[in-house]
């Protein structure tokens, strides 16, 4: 039992209501882990009696220091994960989509040989049926049996 609320006073077991922290007690519990990140939540439980923060009566239990110190690590993790993905929006929507390497790399296409699309539609129109065409060269037809 003191393992679990750092007391033996008789208090209800179980379905009882959690005493939660009051925001005054968890922005102390938040200072304390800035000042000293390896501390353990029974020292912070002590601190809290021994600076008066709390009284013996409305100190939360190791068990609910333990639950704001994972709430509060949660939510700075997300914050660190929402910074990160504002600022690979940020730098990706103020650059262009393509690559703006200056140099080209060998074995690489640039987009500068493209023609753009309204160019490309009437660049070498070829006729729908001349793949159904037969060739005219023989020795073309025969080469090409060969092959199957």
């Amino acid at each position: 039992r003191y393992y679990e609320s750092g007391t033996i006073r008789p208090r209800a077991i179980g379905g009882s209501k959690p005493r939660v922290a009051t925001v005054n007690v968890c922005d102390k519990i938040e200072s304390y882990k800035r000042e000293q990140p390896s501390i353990f939540a029974w020292e912070i439980r002590d601190k809290l009696l021994n600076e008066k923060v709390c009284s013996a009566d409305t100190i939360p239990s190791v068990s609910s220091i333990n639950r704001v110190l994972r709430n509060l690590a949660a939510k700075k993790e997300q914050q660190a994960m929402q910074n990160d993905f504002y600022d690979r929006a940020l730098r990706y929507s103020s650059t262009q989509w393509y690559n703006q390497w200056p140099m080209s790399m060998p074995g690489t296409v640039g987009l500068a040989p493209f023609p753009p699309l309204a160019q490309a539609n009437h660049i070498d129109k070829k006729d729908p049926d001349e793949d159904q065409k037969p060739p005219n060269d023989p020795d073309e037809d025969a080469a090409a049996r060969m092959r199957l």
